[in-house]
This record gives structure tokens, sequence and C-alpha cells, in this order.
């Protein structure tokens, strides 16, 4: 049986990647950082081990063992104020991971990205060879996914040793997900949670997983003959709530 180690399974798409790698036969070791998480992961039939992505030590004894490392923790706020736990979590804790499968002898690596790399100023449709710009971004969580990714890239090893692949994800929703109150394109979540077990045998080292795409408002109207709402509400900032209400100027569309 291989024994993999996997990070965010507490959380929604690392939930879905523990139990597709637990269904898939692997022995799933799983990052965990408090009691209420050792629960949720046990159920899911993996193995909670007491670790923290800013614990470059507990990471090394936790990956010892591990053929394949699935790294699904993240920091996906938008707020300004928590930039710099953000940063802490994404990019530091993606190296201080890195590190440690490395001097584990891990020989996959599997690192959950997002489309956010490309950043807000990527236009049209996005594959894998289409240059990322989330260096030039403003927002740090599109900064912090470009600056994981590099680190990916620039680890240490050959092909033959070790693969690493970076899985840009896009907006994804399914059971337990709060995604759909952005009104943003989404793609199942296990579709996306299968597609990492397959990266880690791959030599490939990036991914874009998608085929075809669907609006909040799409899902919102197709679920909603199962559901208590017929409605679907998004959050949105007081500037673009203020800017949409104002009146257009002669000329302009």
């Amino acid at each position: 049986m291989t024994t993999v180690f996997l990070t965010g399974a507490s959380g929604f798409l690392g939930g879905h990647l523990l139990r597709e790698l637990h269904t898939a036969g692997c022995a799933v070791r799983a990052m965990s950082r408090r009691a209420e998480a050792d629960a949720i992961i046990a159920k899911a039939g993996g193995d909670p081990v007491r670790s923290d992505l800013r614990d470059a030590t507990s990471l090394q004894a936790a990956l010892a063992g591990c053929e394949a490392a699935f790294h699904a923790a993240a920091d996906t706020s938008m707020w300004r104020s928590q930039a710099t736990a953000q940063t802490a979590t994404n990019v530091l804790g993606t190296e201080n991971l890195l590190r440690a499968a490395e001097l584990a002898g891990v020989q996959a690596f599997v690192h959950t990205s997002s489309v956010s790399a490309y950043s807000y100023l990527a236009h049209g449709t996005l594959v894998e060879s289409t240059p990322q710009r989330g260096a030039e971004s403003w927002i740090n969580y599109e900064r912090t996914k470009y600056l994981g990714e590099r680190a990916v890239r620039a680890c240490p090893g050959s092909s033959s040793t070790r693969r690493t692949s970076s899985v840009r994800a896009t907006v994804i929703t399914g059971r337990a997900s709060s995604c759909l109150s952005t009104g943003r394109s989404c793609r199942a979540v296990r579709r996306a949670a299968g597609r990492s077990p397959t990266c880690a045998r791959s030599p490939a080292p990036r991914y874009v997983p998608g085929s075809g795409r669907g609006s909040g408002r799409r899902i919102c109207s197709a679920a909603s003959p199962r559901a208590s709402s017929t409605s679907c509400s998004a959050w949105a900032p007081h500037w673009a709530s203020a800017r949409r209400a104002a009146p257009r100027r002669p000329g302009r569309s």
C-alpha cells in the first residue's frame, strides 16, 4: 500500500482529496493542528499527524516513509489585514514542505495552486503555457499562489528521482462549499480532487484542469428545485456596488 502525506485534509478540497486517495487504496497520513481536525480526518479514513507548515521539523517527521506528498492547504483570505499570515502559509509554508519532502526522500510532490496565479491581469482562455502575472498583482492571494508555484518549480532534484506538479484549480464547488456566494465560474470539487492523484504519477509540471464551466447563477438555478431557496446572493465591495448604481455617461455602453 502506498503511503502519502496530505495537507489541508480537514478543509474543502483537501477533504475531498483525502477521500479520493483513500478510495484509491492509499494510506493517507494527514497534517493536523488541532483535535477538531483529527476527528474530521479520521472519519474520512486518514491518519491525523500533528504537524504545521510553519514547523519544518514536524513536517519532516510526518513525511518519513511517504512516497508522495499532496499539498492542498492554503490561506484563501482576500482581506489585506491577513496578508502577512497568508504569505506565511502559502509561500513560506510551501517552501518548508518542499524542503521536508526532499529530506524525507518523497518521490512525488503535487501542489494545489490556483488560476489566481495568472492574476486578474491575464485575459482570454487560460492554459498551462499562459504567462503568469501573479507577481504583478496587488492582490496578495494572487501573489502568494504565484510565489508558491515558483518555489515548486525551483525545487531541487531531477525529474528521474522526484516529480513535482502544480494543479491550477479554478473556483470549485460541491458539498460543503460556500463559493457560490462569489457568483464566479465554478468546477465540481470531486472532479478537481480526482486530478491530483493522477498528477503524482505524471511528469508534467503543471495542469489547468477544466472541462466546461458553470456560473454561480446557473448552478443555483439547477439546484433550486431541491433546495428551500430559489435565489442566489453575492457579496460585493461598496465601491463596486456604487459604481454599478451610478448613471452611465452619454455615449458609453
